[in-house]
């Protein structure tokens, strides 16, 4: 049950990256890119300045690509397939099980 506590510290917005709407990844580039061109650096290093920077960002906002509170070398996806390893059984994190566990931890 001491997993629940990542949430609850984390405030993760979205469950995975593909829950990202496309606008919020679209505004975050140009924001990553215009900044990096403030910055003066070249146009061949800008993309991955932009890749790293929404690496980032995902990590800060999307709960699969946090690192877990307890152990910040582990990411909630490997903490996730390692505990499936353990079990013998893929386990899967949907958005619904999530939303509960805000709500009980809320309530």
């Amino acid at each position: 049950m001491y997993r629940l506590g990542h949430i609850a510290s984390a405030n993760p917005t979205w469950l995975s990256r593909d829950d990202v709407p496309a606008d919020t990844v679209d505004a975050e580039r140009r924001v990553y890119e215009g900044q990096a061109r403030e910055q003066g650096r070249p146009d061949n290093v800008l993309d991955r300045i932009v890749t790293g920077k929404l690496d980032a960002f995902f990590k800060d906002n999307v709960l699969l690509d946090q690192p877990f509170v307890k152990d910040d070398k582990v990411t909630i996806t490997q903490l996730v397939d390692e505990v499936s390893a353990k079990v013998g059984e893929k386990l899967a994190v949907r958005r619904r099980t999530v939303r509960s566990l805000l709500m009980a931890l809320a309530g």
